[in-house]
């Protein structure tokens, strides 16, 4: 049988139901990766006894186990069950918020670190969908100064 490689080789993960129980064949995810190293291996277990009957001891097969490196591309929700696993956490819902709206002439201020000195608090200008105009507080002869995404801006106050 061949091994799979390039393209064809596929990695799927499923969550187990409990700790040691097997998942099944059925319901995986297909993990999104651009390289993938993973093997197969097998420890062995080798006596160094001395034996009187100058025979060697056994060996044996021990566990097996998978081991590699996988490099993908961070994307949304892709690596979710293997972030769980290792924060021992599940993920939290989805939010469910909705961000705040502004109308010309709110006051607000910029979230952060501004881009200058002086523009953090301003007043809502222009309003383009989501974007808004702002004249920071000083500069209004120079009309709409930037452009801010809802997420960037706090009501001032």
């Amino acid at each position: 049988m061949a091994i799979a490689t390039g393209v064809n080789k596929q990695l799927i993960i499923k969550k187990e139901s409990s700790f040691g129980v097997f998942a099944g064949p059925t319901g995986g995810q297909l993990l999104r990766r651009v390289t993938s190293g993973l093997n197969m291996t097998k420890s062995t277990i080798k006596s160094n006894e001395i034996a009187s009957h100058f025979q060697v001891a056994s060996s044996r097969h021990g566990v097996r186990k998978v081991e590699g490196p996988i490099s993908g591309e961070l994307s949304g929700g892709s690596y979710q069950t293997l972030f769980e696993a290792a924060l021992r956490a599940a993920a939290p819902g989805a939010l469910t918020t909705a961000p705040a709206t502004y109308a010309v002439g709110d006051r607000v201020r910029v979230k952060g670190t501004p881009h200058m000195p002086g523009q953090s608090t301003g007043t809502v200008t222009l309003v383009n969908g989501t974007a808004y105009g702002i004249v920071f507080d000083g500069m209004e002869k120079m009309g709409t100064h930037r452009w801010y995404a809802v997420d960037e801006l706090v009501p001032a106050a």
